[in-house]
């Protein structure tokens, strides 16, 4: 009877001068959640009841600057998880019980009356003391009101977590250049991959620099995080072109005949040259193919970039590797040439372009010759083909 009359001169003045008798047999129905409370038979030794009137908590103290700074009104069931999460940190004798509530509160929010609380936050760098009180108005395990008081700090100089501390590695493996056509969320999506726990969000970030071995972020201002931190990758570029010459085929008698082919590929690098040229500072390839005529016939050509020159045959070879540095260039990759009455002659050149900083444009092209005059009796032919493939940096 006495938990009863508690409750009712909580909730109603008059509630004090006039009592209503009440014994075992009497059902009391009384509005709201308060006829949940006493609408069975009162036997004390039948329940263990949490006491919230003597539920001593240590004053507390959170800062709120995260949610004062959305710029919303107070969101009452947020600031109070806040609260009630830093009250278990401040008590821990009370861990049970602060649980107990909580959850309770979180089950059945209609059980529960805020008769005090926060309506709004304190100004930008002040704190403020305020009362929290909680009454318990179902019929479970709990009786009377909560009180505690809570300073809330509006606190924008808090001590940020330096972005070293944040994740929890930094090598994020192979990545591809073909996906670096939005570097900053391939990047920030790879990271997350690795780091799935991180607290940190892409807008905390200011993406520095971005290279194709590593990328350094800074945290923003206005972040949560302070310092900044190097990610540490490789990048496979996918060079799986090739390019090729058509058969070129001369067959002179009492004259000059001619052939020619060229054919190119573009190579695209979406960070751009100059990212490229700070890590490889050349393109390597396989040159293959072959020269001929009729009177030397076939000289068989494969070989890599890079090697010194050589003589297959009758045909010169240089083959130099592709120096990404330099705007344009040309080589003579090969050269053949018969000559006496009749004469024969190939040609097989390289030229490199970079048309856009993100593309380099190859060349391969070929030029053929072949004369016999009319009082000779011999055709003079030629014919050669060439390839150029195995594309890589180095």
């Amino acid at each position: 009877m006495l938990k009863l009359l508690g409750i009712l001169s909580l909730l109603s003045p008059a509630a004090t001068s006039a009592v209503v008798p009440i014994n075992n047999s009497n059902k009391i129905e009384i509005s709201n959640k308060i006829s949940n409370k006493i609408n069975f038979d009162i036997n004390e030794n039948l329940y263990t009841i949490l006491e919230l009137d003597k539920l001593l908590l240590k004053k507390t103290s959170i800062n709120v600057f995260d949610l004062a700074s959305s710029g919303e009104d107070v969101d009452q069931d947020k600031l109070f998880k806040e609260i009630m999460a830093e009250e278990l940190k401040n008590n821990p004798e009370q861990k049970v019980n602060i649980t107990t509530i909580l959850v309770d509160w979180m089950k059945n929010p209609t059980d529960w009356l805020f008769l005090e609380f926060p309506q709004n936050y304190p100004e930008i760098g002040k704190a403020q003391n305020y009362d929290i009180t909680l009454l318990y108005l179902g019929s479970g395990s709990f009786n009377g009101t909560l009180s505690f008081e809570v300073i809330l700090d509006n606190d924008d100089t808090f001590e940020k977590t330096f972005l070293s501390n944040a994740f929890t590695t930094s090598e994020l493996g192979i990545l591809e250049d073909e996906e670096f056509l939005n570097p900053e969320k391939y990047i920030w999506n790879t990271i997350l991959s690795v780091n799935l726990n991180t607290e940190v969000k892409f807008e905390d970030l200011i993406f520095v620099n971005i290279a194709y071995d590593k990328t350094l972020v800074t945290a923003r201002e206005e972040s949560n995080f302070k310092g900044s931190y190097e990610f540490k990758y490789k990048t496979n570029f996918n060079f799986n072109v090739s390019t090729s010459l058509k058969t070129m085929r001369v067959d002179a008698y009492d004259s000059t005949q001619k052939d020619s082919d060229s054919k190119s590929l573009e190579l695209t690098f979406n960070l751009g040259r100059e990212k490229l040229v700070d890590i490889y500072s050349s393109l390597e390839y396989r040159l293959s193919g072959y020269t001929w005529d009729n009177k030397n016939y076939t000289d068989e050509i494969d070989v890599f970039s890079g090697s010194v020159s050589q003589t297959i045959g009758n045909t010169s070879i240089y083959v130099p590797s592709i120096d990404l540095s330099i705007d344009s260039s040309s080589v003579e990759l090969a050269h053949r040439k018969y000559a006496n009455v009749n004469s024969m002659e190939s040609h097989l050149n390289l030229s490199w372009d970079w048309i856009t900083n993100k593309t380099l444009k190859i060349t391969l092209s070929g030029n053929i010759s072949a004369y016999a005059t009319a009082w000779n009796a011999y055709w003079a032919r030629t014919e050669a083909i060439a390839l150029i493939d195995n594309i890589k940096l180095k």
